[in-house]
């Protein structure tokens, strides 16, 4: 039997391809570590945001997730303080590839940290988020998992946008009583 990346399924056509991210927020008690974008950022300049970025070759989501908390905040964390609490597939629509984003929730003592090229990041209150700027499906996404998918429990979301460029967001229904 064959083996190696040719038989992988990836041939041509209309199969969904996409680029794999990380994005962790560090959370200590009812606090999230935000960074907010480097006002020459090319996206979500001045907005804030988690924590993440691109998976590297070689690199496993997790050790992905625990290298942008270290690059972007100075936080350095154990692999077992990090949970997986979301898959998000973004979909950018026919012709570019998506994005398969790994969510990860990073519990921790409230730890003090250092601005990196990509922003400034910062301790905030969870049940003050609405105050902030941020980057537009936050507002859900934060208390979604951070607050409401148990230790253990993996949600599955849908990003797409609509002619108009919203954001639109799709969860599959799950039990997690």
């Amino acid at each position: 039997m064959a083996s190696g990346p040719e038989n992988q399924g990836l041939g041509k056509g209309p199969r969904h391809q996409i680029v794999p991210r990380v994005l962790v927020f560090a959370r200590s008690e009812d606090s999230v570590l935000l960074l907010r974008g480097a006002p020459d950022k090319k996206i979500w300049p001045g907005l804030y945001n988690g924590i993440g970025g691109h998976i590297e070759r070689g690199e496993d989501p997790l050790t992905a997730a625990q290298r942008e908390l270290q690059e972007e905040s100075g936080i350095i964390l154990k692999p077992d303080a990090f949970r997986l609490a979301a898959l998000i597939n973004i979909d950018m629509g026919p012709g570019d590839p998506g994005i398969m984003l790994f969510t990860f929730v990073a519990e921790t003592v409230e730890q003090e940290t250092g601005s990196s090229e990509e922003g400034v990041p910062d301790w905030h209150r969870i049940d003050r988020l609405g105050e902030l700027p941020l980057v537009e499906d936050l507002p859900w996404l934060i208390p979604t998992v951070v607050n409401e998918t148990p230790r253990g429990a993996v949600r599955f979301i849908r990003y797409s946008y609509e002619a108009d460029g919203s954001l639109k967001i799709e969860e599959t229904p799950q039990n997690f009583a």
